[in-house]
């Protein structure tokens, strides 16, 4: 009767054991996808922060240019006052032609001071949407940290019990082992009393 009780114990416990191999099967694939999509956030953020890079260079350039805009359009008007002042008004055609000309140089720096502008929002937009990428990528990386050490402690867990009745089973088999022992021993005994 004994025997039968461990038969049904073995049989009970067989899927119990396949459910946590199961459970830690499931546990290392999800570790592992954890694991590359905190990979793949990183890489996204490394970008990022390399366009960022690209980003203040551009302002830098532009910066640059409105400086050297403005450098020009004070060396034009030096120039256009100086030849003022050595021609006096003795000249006046040529220098309301050449006047002229410093307007439409203006204009056309003016224009490209613009073009910069915009060029300067639009770069602006995306930094802004690619820092917002970046901080929702760090939300998720973190996230998934958080998962990563949820299924790690539930893997130990899993262990821990697997380890546990590894040792019962084994028990149980030492003890049935002995069992099987003291009735062979007692029908020996009973066959040489006969």
């Amino acid at each position: 009767m004994q025997v039968d009780f461990l038969e049904a114990f073995f049989a009970d416990s067989t899927p119990q054991v396949h459910e946590l191999e199961l459970h830690v099967a499931v546990a290392t694939r999800d570790k592992a996808a954890a694991e590359q999509t905190t990979a793949a956030i990183r890489e996204e953020r490394d970008r990022i922060l390399s366009q960022q890079d690209r980003w203040e260079e551009m302002h830098r350039a532009a910066e640059q240019i409105q400086s050297l805009t403005n450098q020009v359009n004070e060396a034009d008007a030096e120039e256009l006052r100086q030849r003022r002042d050595h021609h006096g008004y003795t000249r006046p055609i040529l220098i309301e032609g050449e006047y002229n000309n410093f307007q439409h140089r203006l204009k056309d720096q003016e224009a490209e001071l613009v073009g910069v502008d915009r060029t300067m929002v639009t770069v602006q937009q995306t930094l802004t949407q690619a820092q917002q990428r970046a901080v929702e990528w760090e939300k998720r990386a973190k996230g998934a940290d958080a998962e990563i050490s949820t299924i790690r402690s539930r893997l130990e867990e899993e262990r821990v019990a697997k380890g546990q009745l590894d040792s019962e089973v084994s028990l149980l088999r030492v003890q049935l082992q002995e069992k099987e022992v003291d009735e062979r021993l007692t029908l020996v005994s009973r066959t040489l009393h006969r």
